[in-house]
């Protein structure tokens, strides 16, 4: 809100600035109808005044306005001076929390890759929780790693190598001393370490003799510095172990080092813009919150968007409270589920859950093993809200907007396809809403030819793809007031994208079912998260079910498309 309000104020004073220029020079010879004397004429009455030739006048040269082209530069911090502050106070006070780096997992790297990186680093906060035995300088070393920052990248060899060197009395450090919980801000001018937009750092070489803490995972978020970062600056936690070898693993941990970076920019120009951007889109979410601010969202998913107590909580409809649920049991670096992408869409556009009906692990055909009650057909005419009377429909409350992400299961189970849709589809030329109106026909047809008094994969649908245009006719006509998003899958460290069960498939699919019945499609394939960045957003190594920022980064999409929707301007 606080960027919001500045931009406005900005906007305000450029319009008065504009309205005042526009009052002293702006007026045109016909705006202004008090004649001045060089307009009088003279004469008898009934003659006309002779012509006169204007003269020839020569236009005033113009010169192009100086664009001052001198670079920019800006020292800025990784993390919030206020949070690296009370982290370190923490730290300092309480070491408990924390625990020593270990050699066999050695090195490690900030999970956030993409946020250490493209600048000159000037400085780096160590919490130091070891101090080995000092060289006759009194110094002790800590190793600095640059990689590659793909995921490709982190599992080769550094690209270049840094020894820091600390000397001991200048820092305060005692050696060989265990314990020390002492964080010290080490200059790094010296070292000249620059770093492009693909590079990153990494930490810890079994040699070393200052050996760093990192933060604990705890599950029961009773440790007060991680309920910190998980607050205020959620991007941090989770950080890759053995860099540079094929056994790069993640963990839960934390490490929180801080970072001072020099960046330069091209001259003010560019660095307004990159500031701008920001702005740009908290006014897109202001503007979006006038439509939507009191509406009701309900989501139907799988894993991804599930979350304990509310994906599974039958005070909101009483048939979910069976629904299996991945967040936050299976990454409690997850504070509550104002950190999944569906309850940062609540808390920004002032939005009311009615439902969240996702299943960990759900299909959109079914899984035999759920008996089929985990297909999407059968969940899709249960995201009105029960109020608290499940045996009264009369008070149900139904979804103004309804997002639908789901089928990657599908995908990586292989569930039976209909080929003959998706290559009549993938037709140059071809007309899709025919194509779909005739294959619903059959696809009609054939269910309200079944008999069974059970949906079931194999009996009242054949395919995967039938299973998400049956679900989504049955969501238009429950809940035909509703919007209706569909998200496309999104490609990770973990897709299986195979000869046999090809990833466009299922998105060629999903845009054309959801086109055909006027849902819009949010099309991941187009966001910011991506197959090559995942695994700085993932929650596990090959990153299927993001982290708080990969959540934020899906988030931000949704919003964009939204906003697409409803208004002629996006910020993309």
């Amino acid at each position: 809100m606080k960027k919001i309000s500045l931009t406005m104020i900005a906007l305000l004073l450029a319009a008065v600035m504009l309205l005042a220029s526009c009052a002293d020079s702006g007026k045109t010879p016909a705006d202004d109808t008090t004649p001045s004397p060089a307009d009088t004429t003279t004469g008898t009455p009934g003659t006309t005044p002779a012509e006169t030739t204007p003269a020839e006048t020569t236009p005033a040269e113009t010169t192009a306005p100086v664009v001052d082209n001198t670079p920019v530069t800006v020292v800025d911090t990784y993390m919030p001076a206020d949070v690296s502050a009370e982290i370190k106070s923490i730290f300092e006070s309480s070491g408990s929390s924390f625990a020593v780096y270990s050699t066999g997992s050695a090195p490690y790297a900030i999970r956030d890759v993409y946020g250490v990186s493209n600048g000159k680093l000037k400085s780096i906060s160590i919490p130091v929780h070891t101090v080995g035995k000092a060289d006759a300088n009194g110094d002790v070393t800590l190793t600095m790693y640059v990689f590659d920052n793909s995921i490709d990248g982190l599992k080769k060899a550094p690209l270049r190598t840094y020894e820091l060197k600390v000397n001991c009395a200048e820092y305060g450090l005692e050696s060989n001393k265990v314990a020390v919980y002492k964080f010290i801000k080490l200059d790094l001018t010296e070292y000249d370490i620059t770093l492009s937009a693909n590079e990153s750092v990494a930490f810890y070489s079994a040699t070393d003799t200052l050996h760093p803490a990192y933060l604990k995972e705890n599950a029961a978020h009773k440790n007060k510095a991680l309920n910190l970062l998980k607050t205020e600056f959620p991007r941090i936690t989770g950080f890759f172990t053995k860099m540079g070898t094929a056994d790069l693993n993640r963990s839960l941990g934390t490490l929180v080092y801080d970072f001072e970076f020099e960046r330069t920019y091209e001259n003010q120009a560019a660095y307004e813009d990159v500031l701008a951007e920001e702005a740009a889109y908290q006014n897109l979410v202001a503007e979006l919150r006038t439509k939507y601010e009191g509406k009701k969202l309900s989501i139907i998913g799988d894993s991804i968007s599930t979350f304990a107590g509310i994906s599974n909580g039958t005070k909101y409809n009483s048939t979910i409270g069976s629904n299996a649920i991945w967040y936050p049991t299976n990454n409690s670096n997850f504070y509550d589920y104002t950190y999944t992408y569906w309850g940062r869409l609540l808390v920004d556009l002032g939005m009311e859950l009615c439902v969240n009906n996702s299943w960990s692990g759900s299909r959109v055909y079914g899984n035999s093993e759920n008996n089929y009650l985990d297909n999407m057909l059968g969940r899709a005419t249960e995201l009105d809200n029960d109020n608290g009377t499940p045996n009264d429909d009369s008070d149900d409350i139904n979804p103004d907007v309804i997002i639908v992400y789901m089928g990657i299961n599908d995908l990586h189970t292989g569930n039976p396809r209909d080929t003959q849709l998706y290559n009549s589809l993938s037709a140059a030329g071809a007309d899709t809403n025919a194509i779909i109106d005739e294959w619903m026909k059959t696809t009609i047809a054939t269910a309200e030819a079944s008999t069974s008094a059970t949906i079931r994969g194999g009996t009242t649908y054949k395919t995967w793809e039938a299973a998400y245009a049956l679900a989504l006719r049955a969501m238009k006509e429950k809940y035909p007031n509703a919007e209706i998003y569909c998200m496309t899958l999104v490609r990770s460290q973990d897709s299986r994208d195979t000869a046999t069960a090809p990833f466009d498939h299922y998105n060629t699919c999903i845009k054309a079912i959801a086109g055909y019945f006027g849902a819009t499609v949010i099309d991941q394939e187009q966001g910011y998260m991506l197959q090559d960045n995942c695994h700085a957003y993932g929650s596990d190594l090959k990153a299927l079910h993001p982290n708080q920022q990969g959540h934020a980064l899906m988030e931000r999409l949704i919003i964009e498309t939204m906003h697409a929707k409803h208004f002629a301007v996006q910020p993309r």
